[in-house]
């Protein structure tokens, strides 16, 4: 059912606003110009504005900007969406910098300084936009597979926003001033993402780290990562080839921590 969905409405965008019979969709599909209709109907129930013209067929008038599998990969230049990287698993946290660098890539297309947190936020003028949970199954030390959780504040306002959350987030259409295509961010961040992903897979590690440091809103800083066991302060001054926050404490002494709450102690 979905794919015969999914090629009604190419056929509507194909023919740029030019009706389309019902007879011709339903012999271009195998169907009767009953199941047509159903189709139709289902697909106008879903937000897309659909005019029907007797004796002439259907027009499609405007598309939702809900994010359906159909709209995302009409379109989608990315052929990725399975992440079975086959690495160690001490590099499992490496496609958390993955992601947030792509992150940072796609909001900046937009004309946005966009910025990384570490270890797995994206901030625009120091307010978070978006954050990255990473989850690995593993089996033996390798990696069998990676779901990457990405979550990014597009086109909400802020009293969206919990009270309690509001004053340190932002959202793109607040940034920017104006409402965003989900649809096309969607496909351009899962394009940017393939690209970083396969940077990952085919070239040194060195070459995506120098990047995500290029763009990180940590290195620098003065800062306090809260670990379930204890809290460590310090200037953040690097990130190593595994990810973790490379601080240099009061008494000069650095140390590696690979996960934690990082708390910024001032503005940059």
């Amino acid at each position: 059912m979905g794919d015969k969905r999914s090629q009604i409405i190419k056929e509507l965008k194909d023919a740029q606003k030019s009706p389309v019979s019902g007879e011709e969709l339903g012999l271009k599909l195998g169907i009767s110009r009953t199941m047509v209709w159903k189709y139709i109907k289902a697909l106008k129930t879903d937000g897309y504005e659909i005019g029907s013209f007797p004796k002439r067929g259907y027009v499609l008038k405007s598309v939702p900007q809900f994010l359906y599998p159909e709209e995302i990969q009409m379109g989608l230049k990315a052929t990725l969406v399975i992440l079975k990287p086959g690495i160690p698993i001490r590099h499992a946290s490496r496609l958390t910098l993955v992601a947030g660098l792509a992150v940072a890539n796609a909001i900046r297309d937009l004309g946005l300084d966009a910025r990384i947190k570490w270890p797995n936020d994206v901030c625009i003028n120091g307010k978070k936009v978006c954050g990255i949970l990473t989850e690995a199954n593993a089996e033996m030390d390798r990696v069998d597979y990676v779901v990457l959780g990405i979550g990014i504040n597009v086109n909400m306002d802020l009293t969206d926003i919990p009270e309690s959350l509001r004053s340190g987030s932002t959202t793109l259409k607040v940034e920017l001033g104006r409402h965003i295509k989900r649809v096309s961010f969607l496909q351009n961040f899962l394009f940017e993402l393939e690209q970083q992903y396969i940077n990952f897979k085919t070239r040194p590690f060195s070459h995506i780290l120098n990047d995500w440091l290029a763009l990180s809103d940590t290195i620098g800083r003065d800062v306090k990562v809260i670990t379930p066991s204890r809290i460590i302060e310090g200037k953040a001054v690097g990130v190593t080839p595994d990810g973790a926050l490379v601080i240099r404490k009061a008494d000069d002494t650095r140390e590696e921590i690979i996960a934690g709450r990082c708390i910024y102690a001032r503005p940059k």
